[in-house]
């Protein structure tokens, strides 16, 4: 049982300082999310996915990878 005990506490600590830690306020971000969504409920989505916005620097705080994953369900024309 010892082995075991260490092991998952092993695995505790990594992912626990492997996580994105929240920055901001999240009501700033939840009043963002719900500005811009009633700002661009009506615009035509590219079908080139480069002509997305990307910004590393600015979602460094709020993704694991400096960019905002896709979910694939944007597809409304």
């Amino acid at each position: 049982m010892g082995v075991a005990t260490l092991v998952a506490l092993t695995v505790v600590v990594i992912s626990e300082t492997t996580k994105v830690k929240p920055g901001g306020s999240p009501l700033i971000r939840l009043t963002q999310v719900i500005v811009s969504a009633l700002k661009k409920r009506n615009i035509v989505i590219p079908a080139d996915p480069t002509l997305l916005y990307h910004n590393r620097e600015l979602d460094a705080t709020i993704s694991s990878d400096g960019t905002m994953l896709r979910s694939g369900e944007s597809t409304r024309q």
